[in-house]
């Protein structure tokens, strides 16, 4: 009985940690969705936020944000991508449910690095 025990036991613990990676991984997006999300993240900001400029809208287009994201389920969550601006600005796009659909964005908002005078350019 304790060496039938002893075996359940070792096989849930060498394989129950992989089976729950595997289940995490299901949780991420691929790299592919990645992008989809980024570049749905870039229209929405771009229509939403009347105060950027050129400039801004560049580097919107050009440069990858800075990715964050709490998983709550498959592909779900609360997330935001940031870019950094020009004169101390970053522009924040916040969301909330699935990552790779539109209307999971919820708020594009600018705020200002502390210490940066916008005047700088």
């Amino acid at each position: 009985m304790f060496r039938i025990l002893l075996v359940a036991m070792s096989c849930i613990f060498f394989t129950g940690c992989n089976a729950l990676e595997r289940f995490s991984n299901r949780n991420h997006i691929s790299q592919d969705e990645f992008v989809q999300m980024v570049n749905n993240a870039r229209s929405y900001a771009i229509a939403k936020e009347k105060r950027l400029n050129a400039k801004d809208i560049d580097i919107i287009n050009s440069v990858d944000p800075v990715f964050s994201v709490y998983y709550d389920g498959p592909k779900s969550g609360q997330f935001g991508l940031k870019w950094k601006l020009t004169e101390g600005k970053i522009l924040i796009v916040d969301g909330m449910g699935y990552l790779t659909e539109k209307e999971s964005l919820v708020r594009v908002r600018i705020e200002m690095i502390p210490g940066v005078s916008e005047n700088k350019k």
